[in-house]
């Protein structure tokens, strides 16, 4: 299967059970995990945490240990299962962070398909 194409910012549908949740996405290549805002995750009904995941905040150097679940994640035409840490996000303008292990062999980005100014 040919690799589809990402903007930075992109609509996502979350699956789980029958029950699906829809909301934007930012796209980020520097992220090793995909990340899902708290509230949005209790909405889907995520769940059971499979283990806890290890992020180390790049300004502040601060480590956290975050809640890992398997989620099912319809983006770009595509349904993918993939492992998302849970985090409170309701400070940030997208609630979902679209991280490398979603992307790998499934997705390339292109900038240019995204809204000229992006902000976090």
């Amino acid at each position: 299967m040919s690799k589809g194409i990402l903007g930075l910012i992109e609509k996502v549908k979350i699956h789980n059970n029958g029950k699906v949740v829809e909301a934007d996405a930012l796209v980020d290549t520097g992220a090793a995990m995909t990340s899902i805002d708290l509230d949005l995750a209790t909405e889907a009904q995520l769940g059971p945490v499979k283990r806890t995941f290890k992020v180390k905040a790049p300004i502040t150097k601060s480590v956290e240990q975050r809640p890992v679940v398997m989620v099912t994640i319809e983006v770009g035409g595509r349904k993918i299962e993939v492992e998302a840490n849970l985090k409170d996000r309701s400070h940030m303008k997208y609630p979902i962070l679209i991280g490398r292990n979603l992307l790998y062999r499934n997705f390339l980005v292109d900038i240019e398909k995204s809204p000229e100014k992006v902000e976090q």
